[in-house]
């Protein structure tokens, strides 16, 4: 089962889940049939989770068993616990310190594996410094600023970095493949083999390059537009209900109306920015058109969220803002996964992204156009 597949198959599993009880603690927690979700400025899990994990806060630390897979996105994400399947992080810095038993996709501007850790599978890395003193399994597949290595990798390694840095007491037990400004290898280390590349790297080198640089702007993204979901539902509380029911019962509408503002408030914006008198409002016309991006793929998600929902609790109602929160974050997994999947993968999220945002249009619409209410003069 090649990278793809195997990632597809991980989230597929994490997002059809049955719903279980949350709670709330320093920040928001839920429990979802084992699935952990936990958000907040200081995120600590010491029990680790029955089966997928995912962490999203300022500083993250992840202590404890994982049975399956963790996506952890922070500003400093630490990992010093067990992970039964693959690793996803994300943050500014991101240390492990403890065994991944499969892949490992890590991104930010430091990311450390330390001595003692090791990861069974293959690594892919991308960010401003990598640090390799522990071990792994597999194969190393990085783009970085600088990449230093001192631990043991047991497969090959495939590097497109300015700076390489391996160290005397590092041993590669498969071929040393990089294309470097500098390259300090030390004479003590222990190496398989050595291939120097001047050109552009091959197509497999740059197809798991491009994995570890989707994987942190995947989790990045989620993040950013989880937070762009709890601000919506609070400023326009039901309006992803509503916009959810537009799309399932009127869905050919919703998108006609989505190609309209796609295509239309655009060529407005434009209009508007050559004319003096219209320039404030062609520049609020953007705005405008730039927030209902985002509030449409976060839309789309929570739609995607409440199908997964509805394949195991057929009586639903109108989730709680906890609920629709958790959901949102359900559907955005599973969006950043469905992308992976080739030509079908984007031509679906297209197609539901549009329909999202033509059903924001119909029912930011209908609220205004909505009579008030008229008091009674007494």
């Amino acid at each position: 089962m090649n990278v793809r597949t195997k990632t597809f198959v991980l989230a597929a599993l994490l997002a059809v889940s049955a719903p279980a009880a949350a709670q709330d603690r320093d920040g928001a927690v839920a429990v979802v049939a084992g699935h952990l979700f936990a958000a907040g400025d200081d995120v600590r899990t010491a029990g680790g989770a029955e089966d997928d994990a995912f962490l999203a806060g300022g500083r993250i630390t992840a202590i404890g068993a994982f049975q399956q897979g963790l996506y952890a996105a922070g500003r400093d994400v630490r990992v010093g616990g067990t992970v039964g399947d693959d690793l996803f992080a994300a943050g500014q810095t991101v240390v492990i310190e403890g065994t991944v038993a499969d892949d490992l996709f890590a991104t930010g501007q430091r990311v450390e594996l330390r001595e003692g850790a090791r990861v069974a599978g293959d690594a892919f890395l991308a960010g401003r410094t990598i640090e390799l003193f522990g071990e792994i399994g597999g194969g190393v597949y990085a783009g970085a600023g600088t990449l230093i290595i001192t631990g043991t990798i047991n497969g090959d390694v495939h590097a497109r970095v300015e700076r390489l840095v391996i160290g005397p007491r590092a041993r590669i037990n498969g071929v040393l493949d990089y294309q470097a400004e500098t390259a300090e290898i030390s004479p003590a280390a222990v190496i398989g083999s050595t291939r120097v590349r001047a050109a552009e790297p091959a197509a497999r080198e740059t197809f798991q390059e491009e994995i570890a640089e989707d994987a942190g702007w995947s989790i990045g993204t989620i993040v950013g537009l989880t937070i762009m979901a709890a601000l919506l539902q609070l400023v326009i509380p039901g309006v992803l209900n509503d916009a959810a029911d537009v799309v399932s019962a009127r869905p050919l509408r919703a998108f006609g109306w989505g190609l309209v503002a796609l295509i239309g408030l655009p060529i407005i914006g434009v209009l508007l920015l050559i004319t003096i008198l219209g320039i404030p409002l062609g520049l609020l016309l953007w705005l405008v058109f730039a927030v209902l991006m985002g509030a449409a793929t976060v839309a789309s998600a929570y739609w995607l969220g409440l199908r997964i929902r509805g394949l195991f609790d057929s009586t639903l109602e109108d989730p709680a803002f906890g609920a629709r929160l958790l959901w949102s974050v359900v559907g955005l997994v599973a969006l950043a996964v469905i992308l992976w999947v080739p030509i079908l993968g984007p031509l679906f999220v297209w197609l539901l992204w549009v329909a999202a945002l033509g059903s924001l249009v119909m029912t930011i619409g209908a609220r205004f156009r909505a009579p008030r209410p008229v008091s009674a003069s007494i």
